[in-house]
């Protein structure tokens, strides 16, 4: 019985042993090791042989992408990433909306062009491959183990290797902050500040009217301008309490932007798309009709397409060439911007109503503490 105590024992500990290993390897991300040269190596050679490097290449490419300043080149480099990756499908993206815009924008490249096909490409490779190749090559990837160094070097092409070398370099010319590399940062004049760091926060469109403008002006040009104008009309009517109002405003922005054959449908989960056709039939129009969108969109706006807009041409042309096209009637003034009149002044309002509020609790205080001085004033006097 002890014998069989001991190897129980025993066994346990090697199963500890190997999970905690397991656990120690899972918890090894892409993010920790896209800047080690010799665990790149291996990971190329490993998406080489899965027919499926394509992927790291472009990532690289418009990685490196990032930090052209120089408007004429930027362009020269977009088309030619545009031609290598997508002209002839190279790159399989199944997500068409971003091809669609990345069409749209490669007319007028910027740094930001190939941002969100890069996200994409970031999140295949970070959930899908780069697991699948930890399991395999565990924790020696990024160690040059009986030649396996030399041999994955020979199975990658020399134009990709030059690119994981200039990406190395500007990296480590230009480091991150902190341990951890950050695939979303975009650099900046500086190279090394994160993309918000001293620019204005999506609050400010709410105090600029022209700000709005030039912003719905930049959602045109990447065929986007569907979510803001979704976003300012389901605001408005988070407003509304008369019930044939609801009826009327709630049918009308979902036969608008919901309906998939609608005028300016707009990308949702199939889930909020069934929850509220299943609102339409039953016509249950109320006031929080479309609170979990509302919420969605601005996060979409916040986090996706508003960072984009304060370093493109758009904003920085807010106060001269973008409005200057707008006021001539280069597009003609849309109910977009009547919404956010709309929402400004009902802001504006509450703002008052609530300044009065203030005021009236304040005269009441006072008052309160006038009368509580004079009855004690009397109340001394009587004792006197």
């Amino acid at each position: 019985f002890k014998k069989q105590l001991f190897h129980m024992t025993k066994k346990k500990e090697q199963y500890v042993k190997l999970r905690g290993q397991k656990a120690k390897l899972s918890s090894i991300q892409l993010e920790h090791v896209i800047t080690e040269k010799n665990a790149m190596i291996r990971f190329l050679a490993y998406l080489h042989r899965q027919h499926c490097a394509e992927n790291l290449s472009f990532w690289l490419e418009t990685q490196v992408y990032k930090y052209i300043k120089n408007d004429e080149e930027l362009k020269i480099r977009a088309n030619s990433l545009f031609e290598k990756y997508f002209s002839s499908y190279t790159l399989n993206i199944e997500e068409q909306h971003l091809r669609k815009t990345l069409i749209a924008r490669i007319r007028i490249p910027d740094r930001t062009t190939f941002m969100l096909l890069q996200n994409a490409v970031w999140g295949l490779l970070r959930l899908e491959c780069f697991p699948k190749f930890r399991a395999e090559i565990g924790k020696s990837m990024n160690k040059n183990v009986g030649g396996k160094l030399l041999r994955a070097l020979e199975e990658i092409d020399s134009e990709t290797l030059n690119t994981l070398r200039e990406f190395l370099d500007l990296n480590q010319e230009h480091p991150q902050k902190g341990d951890t590399f950050q695939p979303n940062i975009l650099p900046n004049d500086e190279y090394s500040e994160h993309l918000h760091q001293n620019l204005p926060g999506m609050d400010e469109l709410w105090k600029d009217s022209n700000m709005m403008m030039a912003f719905r002006e930049f959602l045109y040009k990447i065929s986007s301008q569907e979510n803001l104008a979704f976003y300012l009309e389901a605001l408005n009517y988070q407003a509304l309490s008369d019930e044939e109002e609801l009826d009327t405003v709630g049918r009308y922005i979902y036969d608008t932007y919901i309906e998939p054959d609608g005028a300016y449908p707009i990308n949702i989960d199939h889930g909020d798309r069934i929850r509220l056709t299943r609102q339409m039939k039953l016509k249950s129009f109320t006031a929080d009709l479309y609170d979990p969108l509302i919420a969605y969109i601005h996060r979409v706006l916040k986090n996706e397409w508003f960072p984009e807009f304060i370093i493109s041409p758009s904003y920085r042309e807010c106060n001269s060439g973008t409005l200057e096209y707008i006021y001539s009637g280069g597009r003609e003034r849309s109910k977009t911007m009547d919404n956010y009149d709309a929402i400004i002044e009902r802001r504006k309002n509450e703002e008052e109503e609530s300044e009065e509020s203030v005021k009236e609790e304040e005269f009441v205080t006072e008052e309160s503490s006038e009368d509580k001085v004079s009855s004690g004033s009397e109340e001394s006097s009587t004792e006197e």
